[in-house]
């Protein structure tokens, strides 16, 4: 492929000492047709750019320095900026691609307003959740991964979320178009994150985009600046982290609106909206979730 020649897919998978992972799944990225390979090595203490450049010269590297938390979104974003097909696979270092995953996909690619992902169906296959393909130019259109969340989880579903706002639909892939789904410990997945178990993870960010979701509703895909979603961020953390410390306790808390896109407005008054989330802790599912941070 010369330089001109663009390819139709660009895979793009991050590596943060996962390599392990990496070298089962990159001969399979490598296989298919019409594609690059773009490994992001995110500050990986196993030196992951230096392997590829041995052992698989054909990947295009994007070598991440003193990054010493995992930022999912980040290191995403990252591969895609270098990224010069017409869609994005982003896939997980421990997704293993079928040799005719490509082919598969077929016509599917010649279509606009959709992406493809994978619908998880069982504890086994949750892992395939974060791994999609979406055309470059409606990732673009919507801003990207959100670099505001941290740690592990949520990246993803508000990556689908925002995508299917804009009118992009999703698509089901088929667990066959996969060769393996490779199972490990959950402590893989936090290692460098900033708690200790991905529970933890998951219940901040899953906050975070219920209430961004939320508020997107109301002003629209464009109406949260990045500086307000720090913002809305470091609130929600606050409050999760707090609840945390009380586990039995339900959390009440508002979120004030910003003015109507549209132009509300009242004769004589002066007003305010807000939207009022009220979260009440299951806990059975809580010990369950506790009891599954183990090989999945």
């Amino acid at each position: 492929m010369t330089e001109a020649a663009a390819p139709l897919v660009s895979i793009v998978t991050t590596c943060k000492g996962r390599l392990h992972h990496l070298r089962r799944s990159l001969p399979n990225f490598l296989a298919q047709p019409d594609t690059e390979v773009i490994v992001v090595d995110y500050d990986c203490p196993d030196d992951t750019a230096g392997v590829c450049a041995r052992e698989y010269p054909a990947v295009r590297v994007v070598k991440v320095e003193n990054e010493p938390r995992f930022n999912w979104a980040r290191a995403r974003n990252l591969g895609a900026a270098a990224a010069r097909g017409t869609w994005i696979a982003f896939f997980d270092a421990d997704i293993v691609m079928a040799p005719d995953f490509v082919r598969r996909l077929g016509a599917a690619l010649d279509l606009h307003g959709t992406f493809h992902r994978f619908y998880p169906n069982s504890i086994a296959t949750q892992s395939a959740c974060g791994s999609c393909v979406v055309r470059r130019a409606d990732y673009l259109r919507i801003d990207r991964y959100d670099e505001v969340m941290q740690g592990y989880g949520g990246e993803d579903q508000d990556l689908y979320f925002r995508l299917e706002l804009s009118g992009v639909k999703g698509q089901k892939m088929a667990f066959d178009m996969l060769e393996e789904i490779i199972q490990h410990h959950d402590r893989d997945r936090v290692r460098f994150g900033v708690y200790a178990t991905v529970l933890r993870h998951q219940q901040a960010n899953d906050v975070y985009y219920l209430v961004k979701h939320s508020v997107m509703r109301h002003v629209g895909i464009d109406g949260l600046p990045e500086s307000q979603r720090r913002t809305l961020y470091a609130l929600v953390r606050d409050v999760v982290e707090d609840a945390s410390r009380r586990p039995e306790s339900p959390i009440h808390f508002t979120v004030e609106l910003p003015r109507d896109p549209i132009g509300m407005w009242t004769v004589g008054w002066t007003f305010k909206r807000h939207l009022v989330f009220d979260l009440t802790p299951n806990l059975e599912e809580i010990k369950i979730r506790i009891g599954q941070e183990g090989v999945g």
